[in-house]
């Protein structure tokens, strides 16, 4: 599952930039679909990474338990930083920008603005997943108290009067 997200995420990166070419993609002439593919590659193995590795290490805080919409929009802003970072170093690598900071806020927005649609879409899926499994987990555990209190013996129920003075 993990690794299919990061795979859709990254086509996704990929279709996008070589479409619409934003960003000033359109002023590249040669190799522009070979450079396109190392932000989708960056894209796919750092949420691949990120995804993997980090909830392993922290276990407790990942928990699906304890999971709510806040932890995901921060762990997703996470992803994002790391991603728009290894965008800005990718891009000066290949010699077309130089790494300075304004450089990589231009990149942080860059990649928040491709993600905005698989992000939204990835909330939208995981959090009708979840509301799915636990409405049928509820409805397992009402059933089973419903039948479990059948095998309860009624007892007559006792009336008590309680004189006031």
């Amino acid at each position: 599952m993990l690794c299919k997200r990061s795979l859709l995420f990254s086509a996704f990166v990929f279709i996008f930039l070589a479409i619409f070419q934003p960003f000033g993609l359109n002023l590249i002439p040669e190799h522009l679909y070979v450079m396109i593919a190392g932000y989708a590659l960056i894209c796919f193995l750092l949420m691949l990474v990120l995804n993997l590795v980090i909830p392993a290490l922290f276990p407790v805080y990942f928990a699906e338990q304890k999971w709510n919409c806040g932890k995901e929009l921060l762990w997703t802003f996470v992803n994002i930083l790391l991603i728009g970072l290894a965008n800005a170093l990718y891009s000066d690598y290949l010699g077309l920008f130089s790494f300075n900071l304004h450089r990589i806020l231009l990149f942080e927005l860059y990649t928040l603005v491709v993600g905005m649609i698989p992000v939204s879409i990835n909330v939208l899926t995981k959090m009708h997943k979840l509301e799915l499994k636990y409405k049928s987990q509820s409805e397992t555990i009402n059933s089973e108290l419903v039948h479990n209190q059948s095998k309860i013996p009624h007892t007559k129920k006792e009336e008590i009067d309680i004189q006031s003075e």
